[in-house]
This record gives structure tokens, C-alpha cells and sequence, in this order.
């Protein structure tokens, strides 16, 4: 099912708002928009690399955008987001920046949510990888619609657009 996709978070100026001049190979910024109509519960593991600015609070507000940064170390990035949906169901993302592959995220859903981000993180490592060559990531889970990508190039952007599936 196609979300309806009313919105523009635009991957370049994500990047300079999270890491402006100080940008490296491998580092790896997340947005998240709230289109759900009522705010969700965002907290987040990294697994890889080291955080490098978050927007404060835990909540994002409908229509508003949450961004995240984290600086690669070594061999690449990688973040788990653990996003609680308004009807308690979860969301688990990761974004990884591999260094020399292609960059890629994993999804996860649980239908009573993650207990925490380590949670989210070890659901989401077990599923497959949707390579940033794999186009737009579009599902409806348990009432609430995810649009995720991810760029390809380095510094990489994940973007995710989280909204109220159709009745």
C-alpha cells in the first residue's frame, strides 16, 4: 500500500544541520518525521561510532522532525532507533554505513512495542537488509505507515516518515 508522502526533509541540509563543516566518510544522519497525528516515543542505540547531536526529548510532536547524528569510528556507523508508536505498537530502524559496502537499514515491528533500545536493536539485527539501492522502504504495520530510505553516498542520511495508515 503507497503512503501518502506530503512530505520533504531534504537529505543535504539534514547532514549540515547535524554535522555542518565537521562531516566525515561513514557518518550517518537519521531525521525522523511525525506525520501520525499524535506524538511518538523515540529513544535509540548505537551500536557503532559515536553519537554526535540529537534533538532533545524523547517525543516527537506531530509534524515535527527529530534528527540524530553519529560520527563513524573505524569501520562505519550504525544506529537503532526504537520509535513507540501512539497505539503502544513499536518500530525498530537500524542504519548502518559500512565502510567500502553499501550503506543499508533493517526493520523490525512488534505489535506491544520494545522494551528498550537494546531491544529494538537485537530485533532489527536479525532481519534482512534493504541496501540504499533498494529504492524507498513503504509498509503499514498495525495501523501506523513507515516511509524509510537511505542515501547511498557518504556522509550517508537515513530518512524516516512515520504516518496514520488509511482506515
Amino acid at each position: 500500500m503507497a503512503t501518502n508522502t506530503n512530505f520533504n526533509i531534504n537529505v543535504n541540509d539534514l547532514i549540515s544541520s547535524i554535522f555542518g563543516s565537521d562531516k566525515e566518510r561513514n557518518d550517518l544522519a537519521v531525521g525522523i518525521q511525525n506525520q501520525c497525528g499524535d506524538s511518538v516515543k523515540v529513544n535509540f542505540y548505537v551500536d557503532h561510532g559515536s553519537l554526535r547531536d540529537m534533538d532533545d526529548g524523547d517525543k516527537i510532536a506531530q509534524g515535527e522532525l527529530w534528527e540524530v547524528g553519529v560520527h563513524a569510528k573505524g569501520a562505519g556507523s550504525n544506529i537503532t532507533m526504537n520509535i513507540t508508536m501512539p497505539n503502544g505498537s513499536g518500530w525498530a530502524i537500524m542504519a548502518a554505513t559500512p565502510v567500502d559496502k553499501e550503506n543499508y537499514f533493517k526493520i523490525a515491528t512488534s505489535e506491544t512495542g520494545y522494551s528498550s533500545s537494546k531491544d529494538a536493536y537485537t530485533a532489527a539485527s536479525g532481519k534482512s537488509k534493504h541496501y540504499s539501492g533498494d529504492g524507498i522502504y513503504d509498509e503499514t504495520f498495525y495501523g501506523y505507515s513507515a516511509v524509510v530510505s537511505m542515501t547511498g553516498e557518504s556522509p550517508a542520511a537515513c530518512t524516516i516518515v512515520l504516518e496514520r495508515a488509511p482506515s
